[in-house]
């Protein structure tokens, strides 16, 4: 005789199905941890491997959310590049966006915004938008950002409350005047939520410490790839090809951290003519310089004139600095190197080779000894016509002499010689 289970066991095994079935991984796997901790790698081989975007914990949480409550803007670009959803829920209807909102992650809300991360979609507590938990937060720029987003700032809560009413009531006075004078402007100026659109430049304006924020060995990495796609092998590259530039995309990465050279800024300000000696050639300068020119704020960036003026200077990326110092030790090292090799084989008791100046004016010595012979010749003939040799000796010696000389000159002394001849 079958049985059947009760209703809510059958219910419970059911939803558990349900959530397998979607792709819940039960617990917060590998994947979930090195994501809220930042190791770019170990992100990227799993998704390499096949590892989902959009795996759920028991919370609905993806791992999308999870690195945007971790502030980890490098691991949620990369998610997103590897197709992660950006308007996925968790069972109390939070997005990733209301994720980092909550946090204050500034460049993580920014990449997801300009994703397509909805800005009004309201949880299913207490309908709040991500404007109603900035504002709850008191979190200024991040309610600035969203309302020049396009969120609506006049959507009541459950509670009947509007983001405004929401930050005067936990007493945030600057994020309330915040929100009060954007929508005061927006009201003037008949500017509706739906025609506003974020510049891609917007966020190093409103947060300019991400231009001098220092970047990790694995980040700055993992920024090369995007900013020179030729340092890294395409899709139809083979897998040797694409190890070997991994490998050196490592090295180059391992210098630029010695160098201390691991902000926007300091890449953008970092003298062009030093790149080769981190392992970056020179044909791929430019489009170092112009990704990290680009994530900077409108007075920190690098113009025409600078750039000039930096590549005038062959001196370290800053004077006495500590990352110029590290950088001349190490080439100067290299160069000591080069140097034995070049002493072992060359001969012992050999003189080194002069350089370019001392051959010049080596040079110029020369023909200035050899003008003053030349001239010392033609005088000394000008004294001698004066007076003929008497012994056919000296003439014969003394045509000889000439004859050494320049062409013009023999030939005149061969034809005097041969007048000088006496007839049989």
């Amino acid at each position: 005789m079958l049985t059947t289970n009760p209703p809510e066991k059958v219910g419970t095994m059911l939803t558990v199905a349900q959530l397998m079935e979607e792709g819940l991984g039960g617990t917060r796997d590998t994947l979930f941890e090195a994501s809220t901790r930042g190791d770019i790698e170990h992100v990227r081989y799993m998704l390499d491997k096949g590892a989902s975007p959009n795996a759920k914990d028991f919370d609905g949480d993806t791992v999308l959310s999870a690195a945007a409550e971790a502030g980890e803007a490098f691991i949620v670009a990369l998610m997103l590049n590897y197709g992660a959803e950006v308007n996925t829920l968790n069972y109390i209807g939070w997005t990733p966006l209301i994720h980092a909102v909550v946090n204050d992650k500034l460049e993580v809300a920014f990449s997801l915004i300009m994703r397509g991360a909805r800005m009004n979609c309201a949880d299913t507590v207490h309908e709040r938008t991500p404007l109603h938990f900035a504002a709850r937060w008191g979190h200024t720029r991040m309610a600035k950002m969203l309302l020049d987003a396009g969120a609506y700032a006049h959507v009541p809560s459950a509670e009947k409350r509007t983001p405004l009413e929401e930050a005067r009531r936990y007493n945030h006075h600057e994020t309330a005047d915040s929100i009060e004078e954007i929508m005061d402007h927006d009201s003037s100026e008949g500017i509706q939520s739906t025609e506003k659109r974020l510049a891609t430049d917007y966020i190093y304006t409103l947060a300019p410490e991400i231009a001098t924020a220092q970047m990790t060995e694995l980040q700055l990495r993992q920024w090369l790839r995007w900013a020179v796609k030729d340092l890294t092998g395409d899709e139809t590259a083979e897998a040797r090809e694409k190890r070997d530039k991994e490998e050196a995309l490592a090295k180059i990465s391992l210098n630029l951290v010695e160098a201390e050279c691991t902000s926007r800024l300091a890449l953008a300000r970092f003298p062009a003519e030093q790149f080769p000696a981190v392992g970056i050639k020179l044909a791929l300068v430019k489009f170092v310089k112009k990704a990290a020119n680009a994530q900077l704020p409108p007075e920190l960036r690098v113009t025409a004139e600078a750039k000039r003026s930096f590549m005038a200077t062959p001196s370290s990326p800053s004077a006495g600095s500590e990352a110029g110092r590290a950088l001349d030790s190490r080439r100067s090292d290299s160069r000591g190197s080069v140097d034995v090799g070049a002493d072992a084989g060359r001969k012992e008791g050999s003189p080194s080779r002069p350089s370019r100046a001392s051959r010049e004016e080596i040079k110029a010595q020369k023909d200035e000894e050899n003008l003053k012979q030349y001239l010392d010749r033609v005088s000394a003939d000008g004294e001698g016509e004066g007076s003929r040799p008497t012994s056919r000796a000296s003439r014969l010696s003394r045509g000889s002499s000439r004859r050494s000389g320049t062409k013009k000159t023999g030939s005149r002394n061969s034809r005097s010689s041969r007048e000088m001849t006496p007839e049989p």
